[in-house]
């Protein structure tokens, strides 16, 4: 038996005429850029994991020690804005729902189209449907970003320098 692969439902939406592509590209490139830049959460937590540390010894014999005492700097704090990127995001699609609704307005004036359809809604569907996906696409990519940061974070920090707030 062989099988047809098939997009899956929700990509059937979209104006006529309209170059979807661009718009994952758009939003593909934008997520590749946030990415990139919430790397910056590494330079801030070797930054704070530095700060535990004191340089005892001579000029021949350094080496590190952690200081009595010491306690890493919160989560959020090391964090920083790392994750803004993803936040910003989430707006994107929001663009793309208006200008695909101003889409069925240029070149063949495809609104008049969707005005005669039986289903009134499809003009809505394929306005609303795929930036929604998008959207949720977006914040998921964002929470695994947030989560393998947090690991990363946990895993970092040296033993008993966790404070009891440390997500604050």
């Amino acid at each position: 038996m062989i099988s047809k692969w098939r997009w899956p439902w929700w990509l059937q939406y979209h104006p006529p005429g309209y170059l979807y592509r661009t718009e994952w590209g758009v939003l593909g490139a934008w997520l590749g850029i946030s990415l990139v830049y919430s790397f910056g959460f590494f330079f801030r937590l070797w930054e704070a994991r530095d700060q535990l540390y004191v340089i005892v010894g001579s000029l021949g014999s350094s080496r590190r020690v952690l200081r009595e005492g010491a306690l890493m700097a919160p989560f959020t704090e090391v964090c920083g804005g790392a994750l803004l990127g993803f936040g910003i995001g989430l707006c994107l699609p929001l663009f793309f729902i208006v200008y695909r609704h101003l889409s069925h307005y240029q070149g063949s004036k495809s609104i008049y189209l969707m005005r005669r359809m039986k289903d009134r809604s499809l003009l809505w569907k394929n306005c609303v449907v795929v930036p929604v996906w998008e959207i949720i696409g977006t914040g998921l990519a964002g929470m695994v970003v947030l989560l393998f940061y947090v690991g990363v974070y946990l895993l970092a920090v040296p033993k008993g320098c966790l404070a009891g707030n440390w997500w604050q």
